[in-house]
């Protein structure tokens, strides 16, 4: 039997992971479960880091370990403008 993929979202700069949520609905009606990780230095991520202090380098590296905190299923990366650019950054590490 073939596992569907979780979807991961990854919201961009100014965003948060609640632009998400009408999407999360939508996914979950089609029988999807998602996720909407918080980028290092945003609301809801506790590393206690802002985002000016922070390198694309180091967010990509905590998205990572977000990932693997998640477990080992298969994941689609939807990302939105900088998550968008983060998600190509973050798909070498997961493939």
């Amino acid at each position: 039997a073939s596992m569907r993929p979780l979807i991961v979202c990854i919201h961009g700069c100014l965003g948060s992971s609640r632009e998400f949520q009408p999407f999360q609905r939508k996914l979950q009606e089609h029988g999807y479960d998602s996720v909407c990780l918080p980028l290092l230095g945003h609301p809801g991520n506790t590393q206690g880091k802002r985002f000016h202090e922070v390198s694309s380098a180091a967010i990509i590296e905590d998205l990572h370990q977000q990932l693997l905190s998640l477990g080992s299923q298969p994941v689609i990366l939807v990302g939105h403008s900088l998550g968008g650019a983060l998600s190509l950054g973050l798909t070498p590490q997961i493939i």
